[in-house]
């Protein structure tokens, strides 16, 4: 939702809160539907839904036109039992459509909530909706020993999973025995119970484009498999006492059921891995059949960027790559930045040696700096690279640029080639596109000095070229050509809505609805009602506003999907300002008082409940999963409070007095936040971010200038009048980055995000008669790197 400033001549709101991509539903004869409300093929009434949903999949097993179970949104579907998929055949939901672990499931170890029909199976996808572990629910389970899978397939090949948001679960995401052909990609891992894919004895497989965070183990795990390909990830982890675990594991190890157990052609690039709990990459070899020999090898990892891993304060081989084997490793053009024990660590070997005598590990052309000290046992640690057995390792060390590293450069290893200057990049924000005296970098080329930086030792050239992922390319199209005011858009996956009046005049406020479908260029007239309709959000297929044709201002929804619009409140009070969230919608309610009070709507229940009791003025609500948050007016102080929906509680979560306009996404709360103004100004406000995980509060702008915020993700947007107008910035929260987002010189307000679109309402092609344009963000290939 958004704050509308006074720079407008009333006040307005509206919030944008998202959650994971949808998948395309399949409107034809191949697909069969699986619903909550009755509207489905199958239906289910939230108990047992497994039922309902492999009556499903049977009858697609059975019928060879058929390729297709879709689950339909927003519904939550409870299951007890597995669901169980065939060959042929496609598992897809919308975004809103959510398979849950029943509480205290007590399931024995390996099955999981998704695996294959029969022993073995071929060309299976799963996408488009949301897996909810429910750990709170089966906390009776210990973590990571093997309970609650969300997916676990066996002999099985050509295995696709994508844009999969799974969480709060018990074991791993998606777990592969012997299989050939995995893809996995575009998934939103958070808090799952052990890795988040974790593929065992299998061929040809590929993992990109996920943003996961770790709990227990690993973002990525392979085990004795070939023909890897990790890349374009961002892996992080969540940080509690309970966390663990390196961002990829690659391994190899004994193994009775393949005695040759070989791993080779692994390759690993263009991954972002921070505040990893063990190493970035571990590579552990334990394999002790030395009749194996020279089989673990051909590791390429190479264009990733490192920091801050190694951040368990209980293990002691910790790093931004620790390798224990592995013949033949090549490590090169990457970036360690404050990594703890050693950015290179090579630590106990296996018990083979190959056939030449050494592992032979080559570490050529990265950046290393800032390397600290291991928080346990920091003695011998701190260096850029560790050798920890130089009869075992031959570590070779060429042109590398090493700075700052605590205690030294190298322990028990050394080079010629290295070189050791600071590479000037801003590491503080995490911005490695280098700063130079004599130049900039402009993401293509050095300007300004007309110069190449590349430092010279001994006629050997290292050049340090800017890192990949951290400045993104924002390319922006006008969606609105109009000649009339667009305001405060909103965005669901391939869905803009917003307020439009070119439907009014000057004695009649006829502001309608509008809408455009980025996949089909194709705009709607979603109101037509010749009063007001204002302040849209949008959610799946569902959108929501505030609407003035009853005399007083009530709250609308339309469903896109059947072209029906439905009045939701029906009273003589002003209700306004809704934000939608699955199948709930919040909003506010003036009272006979002249405050408001913050009430909530159950679609599928059909149910209205009131949150707040009316001692205060409640405003701009927001609301995420199980929590709804607002801004309360108590006397002359403004703070941000939340309500948990499952146990009704209240939790103030500001106490400053001078916090405006909420928005939530997973356990992240943003807010406008004046604490910093004084007498001289006034207006001067920031964007702050609370952390409900950890308890933190962390301040995202200086400028002073910034309104408006939404989240999405990892990412927060806001407009901020720092250069004298308007511009739209981000700030990364994994890369604690900001960027600028929009340069022209006219307006740019009341930002949205949704994954990598950001719209916003702009003025720069008639004055005062503002257009709705979106951002992509994308990044440049890293062979720049």
């Amino acid at each position: 939702m958004f704050r509308r400033e006074l720079v407008t001549s009333f006040l307005v709101f509206s919030f944008i809160f998202v959650c994971v991509p949808s998948a395309s539903c399949m409107s034809s004869p191949q697909t069969i539907y699986v619903a909550g409300d009755g509207s489905g093929d199958y239906n289910c009434a939230g108990k047992s839904d497994q039922v309902q949903i492999n009556q499903a999949l049977q009858f697609v097993a059975n019928n060879s036109e058929y390729t297709t179970v879709h689950l339909k949104g927003p519904f939550t579907y409870v299951i007890d039992d597995s669901i169980l998929i065939g060959d042929n055949t496609i598992l897809e939901g919308d975004s809103t459509a959510v398979i849950k672990l029943a509480n205290h499931a007590g399931w024995p170890s390996m099955k999981p909530l998704i695996q294959q029909m029969g022993g073995k199976g071929n060309n299976i996808t799963v996408r488009g909706f949301e897996v909810d572990g429910n750990y709170e629910g089966n906390r009776e389970i210990l973590l990571g020993r093997g309970y609650y899978n969300v997916m676990y397939f066996t002999y099985c090949n050509n295995v696709k999973v994508y844009d999969m948001y799974m969480h709060n679960g018990n074991g791993d995401g998606l777990r592969v025995n012997k299989g050939k052909n995995i893809q996995f990609y575009n998934n939103t891992i958070y808090k799952l119970g052990h890795d988040g894919l974790f593929v065992l004895r299998s061929e040809n497989v590929e993992a990109w484009n996920n943003r996961i965070t770790c709990r227990t183990n690993s973002a990525l795990r392979v085990w004795n498999s070939n023909h890897v390909k990790f890349h374009d990830n961002v892996i992080d982890s969540f940080h509690h006492w309970s966390a663990g675990g390196p961002g990829i594991q690659i391994e190899k190890g004994p193994d009775s059921s393949n005695q040759t157990a070989i791993v080779n052609d692994v390759e690993v690039y263009n991954n972002t891995i921070c505040n990893s709990f063990g190493p970035g990459i571990w590579m552990p070899d334990y394999d002790e059949s030395t009749s194996i020999g020279d089989q673990g090898k051909s590791v390429h990892i190479h264009h990733n960027i490192f920091y801050s891993t190694g951040t368990n304060p209980s293990i002691t081989s910790i790093g931004g790559i620790v390798a224990n084997g592995f013949n033949g490793t090549l490590i090169e053009n990457n970036l360690f930045d404050r990594c703890y024990g050693a950015a290179i660590y090579l630590t106990s070997p296996p018990e083979y040696i190959p056939a030449g005598g050494l592992f032979k590990i080559t570490v050529r052309n990265n950046t290393i700096v800032n390397t600290q000290e291991g928080t346990i046992d920091p003695n011998g640690t701190g260096y850029a690279a560790i050798n920890n057995f130089p009869q075992i390792y031959d570590l070779v060390l060429q042109n590398n640029s090493l700075y700052n590293n605590v205690r030294g450069d190298y322990k028990n290893c050394t080079s010629t080639t290295d070189i050791y200057v600071n590479p000037l990049a801003d590491q503080k924000n995490h911005d490695y596109q280098l700063l130079s005296v004599t130049g900039r970098w402009d993401g293509i080329k050095w300007v300004d000095a007309g110069k190449d930086i590349a430092i010279k030792l001994n006629n050997i050239v290292a050049c340090i070229a800017p890192a990949q992922s951290v400045s993104p390319i924002v390319n922006e199209n006008q969606i609105t050509t109009n000649v009339s005011y667009k305001e405060f858009p909103s965005i669901y996956g391939d869905r803009i809505v917003w307020q439009d009046y070119r439907n009014g005049d000057l004695g009649n406020a006829s502001w309608d609805i509008y809408m455009y479908d980025i996949a089909t260029s194709k705009e709607t007239r979603i109101t037509t009602n010749e009063s007001w309709q204002e302040n849209p959000e949008i959610f799946g297929d569902r959108i929501v506003w505030e609407d003035g044709r009853n005399g007083n201002q009530d709250i609308y929804i339309y469903n896109i999907s059947t072209s029906t619009e439905t009045r939701i409140t029906n009273d003589e009070s002003d209700n306004t300002h809704p934000a939608i969230y699955g199948d709930k919608i919040v909003w506010e309610e003036r009272l006979d008082a002249g405050n408001h009070d913050i009430y909530m709507y159950s679609i599928s229940a059909r149910k209205e409940i009131r949150i707040t009791n009316g001692e205060s003025d409640n405003t701009h609500p927001a609301i995420y999963g199980d929590r709804i948050v607002w801004e309360r007016h108590d006397g002359g102080n403004h703070d941000i409070c939340m309500y948990t929906i499952s146990t009704h509680k209240v939790t103030q979560i500001t106490k400053n007095g001078k916090a405006y306009n909420p928005a939530i996404y997973d356990d992240r709360i943003v807010w406008e936040d004046y604490r910093l103004a004084d007498e001289y100004d006034l207006s001067s406000s920031d964007i702050f971010k609370y952390d409900l995980s950890t308890h933190r509060v962390t301040q995202i702008s200086t400028s002073g200038r910034a309104h408006n915020s939404a989240i999405y993700g990892d990412r927060i947007v806001w407009y901020d009048f720092r250069n004298g107008n308007d511009d739209i910035y981000m700030y990364n929260i994994t890369a604690s980055s900001e960027i600028q987002i929009t340069t022209n010189i006219s307006e740019q307000e009341f930002p949205a995000i949704f994954g990598d679109r950001i719209v916003w309402q702009d003025y720069r092609n008639v004055q005062y008669n503002p257009d709705i344009y979106m951002g992509n963000i994308s990044y440049p290939s890293a062979s720049a790197f």
